[in-house]
């Protein structure tokens, strides 16, 4: 976390972060991070795709579940 808040577009860390939370099954987290890294990551950026699918409050919605971004 520490690593964001220097460059908040750090690849490593966000995927990392990304799998460490699936690791722990926070998957709405994990979902957060990883929409992060495709955001941010240079060789998808031709890819288009809703940001608003995983909303950016994500973190602070506690009652979000998994099955709303389905």
């Amino acid at each position: 976390m520490n690593c964001l808040k220097t460059n908040p577009q750090n690849l490593d860390c966000l995927l990392s972060l990304g799998v460490s939370c699936t690791n722990t099954l926070d998957e709405v987290k994990a979902m957060h991070y990883l929409k992060q890294w495709l955001l941010f990551n240079p060789k998808y950026k031709d890819i288009q795709f809703d940001p608003n699918v995983i909303p950016e409050n994500i973190q602070d919605q506690i009652t979000f579940k998994v099955e709303h971004v389905k």
